[in-house]
């Protein structure tokens, strides 16, 4: 498992131009952390408030809007087969804490995915087009919600 005790300082300070602002005092910190405890585990409380919403924040586009599909399949499912309203909680429940506990990791891996996918970049150029993929959207965060609200409103139309 590579975290970033494995990682030479030149993909460090990609990960830094990737992330942006929080890279040090949150990420980085995080990071080093599951590194020391050889463990994919921690809590992200922002994950835990905002779910999709923060994902679509940190631009982890597939996560959220998977996160998205799936709950309106499982909509769909309960709407179909009738009164099964805790079923869907609770099922949504779990995978929500599921998202927040692996939702670092799963941003580090995205963050290192895009900073390993720009290493053929002259370094002033990648470190340019890093900051410009990464750090963070609310452009998303409208988008993701207006999704939610359309795909929601589909719903209630077919039910």
């Amino acid at each position: 498992m590579a975290f970033l005790a494995d990682l030479d300082a030149s993909t460090k300070e990609d990960l830094q131009a990737f992330v942006g602002a929080k890279y040090d005092s949150r990420y980085k910190k995080r990071w080093d952390s599951m590194s020391d405890r050889g463990s994919k585990l921690s809590w992200n409380w922002a994950c835990f408030l905002f779910g999709p919403f923060w994902m679509a924040y940190r631009k982890m586009y597939k996560l959220s809007f998977g996160y998205l599909a799936v709950y309106f399949i499982l909509e769909l499912v309960v709407n179909m087969l009738g009164d099964g309203l805790s079923a869907i909680g609770f099922v949504d429940t779990i995978i929500w804490i599921g998202l927040t506990i692996f939702a670092n990791y799963f941003y580090l891996i995205k963050s290192k995915n895009e900073v390993e996918s720009r290493k053929k970049v002259s370094a002033e150029n990648r470190k340019k087009e890093l900051s410009q993929a990464g750090g963070t959207s609310i452009g998303a965060v409208f988008s993701y919600g207006l999704a939610s609200v359309i795909l929601g409103s589909v719903i209630q139309i077919m039910f």
